[in-house]
């Protein structure tokens, strides 16, 4: 591992200002660049908690929006969704940035990097090196289906992602994932927030096998029951209102990546 000690450490030239004054400007320069990563960090923590606690509220029907008083109804996943997309097992090593015909849904994306409603024509996902389209034409997505990551090191196992913004490009989905594939209209990105929902969440805890990763299965997860609401116009509000949190949260992840950049390049600035 790269490493240094104490003599090369010692003998290290560096440049600075000798003025205190000059210090003190820049210490406070990069203070007030601190300070405003740390605030938007906040808002992001606060964001995404009430983000949860709506999700709590609204999908165990504590919350409802004005005019909607019909009760959910319960059913098996096996009777909202289609199970039979297939996956593929094709590992990370075989994906890249660089562009081709086909794009694949990683289940460790799904788990870090996607939220409950994935564009693909917005977000970067990754193409299978030297992929020939005719062999994934069968089984490439659909806009509305939900992925799935059926594996992970701890319990954030079942984390989904709903499916948008396909236009003629090719997706499939990936390593370590299910396809739930819905047999009848739903809101865009409404099956995306229920399923990540802390409501359903819990009903999967007793279907988690293994020790040190943890997993679940097709069968078992058909077999899940959840409630939910048929009401297109109820869908649309619930999914609009949570679209709203999520984009806020973006912006706000925007803002700190570029205020980190922005701290970075002064720092090679004004030291160099």
């Amino acid at each position: 591992m790269p490493s240094i000690n104490t003599l090369i450490l010692k003998e290290t030239k560096i440049s600075y200002p000798a003025q205190l004054n000059e210090q003190s400007r820049i210490a406070e320069f990069f203070k007030t660049l601190d300070n405003l990563i740390a605030a938007c960090e906040r808002k992001v923590e606060l964001l995404k908690k009430r983000k949860r606690y709506y999700l709590q509220q609204i999908f165990s029907q504590r919350l409802r929006f004005k005019g909607f008083t019909q009760p959910w109804q319960e059913r098996k996943l096996e009777n909202l969704f289609n199970f039979e997309v297939r996956t593929n097992t094709i590992s990370r090593e075989r994906l890249t940035t660089q562009p081709s015909s086909v794009q694949d849904i990683h289940y460790g994306d799904v788990l870090i990097k996607y939220s409950s409603v994935t564009n693909v024509s917005k977000e970067r996902i990754p193409y299978i090196i030297s992929a020939n389209k005719t062999d994934f034409l069968k089984d490439s997505l659909q806009n509305g289906d939900v992925i799935v990551a059926d594996t992970a090191e701890d319990e954030t196992v079942g984390k989904a992602t709903e499916i948008q913004g396909i236009n003629r490009q090719i997706v499939v989905s990936g390593l370590h994932t299910i396809v739930l594939r819905p047999t009848q209209e739903a809101s865009a990105g409404f099956f995306g927030y229920l399923i990540n929902s802390p409501v359903f969440h819990q009903t999967l805890y007793p279907l988690m096998q293994g020790v040190k990763v943890l997993s679940i299965n097709k069968s078992s997860l058909s077999l899940v029951q959840i409630k939910t609401t048929y009401s297109l116009p109820e869908q649309s509000q619930i999914t609009d209102f949570l679209l709203l949190l999520d984009s806020e949260i973006a912006k706000q992840i925007v803002k700190i990546n570029l205020t980190k950049q922005l701290k970075s390049a002064y720092l090679n600035d004004l030291f160099i």
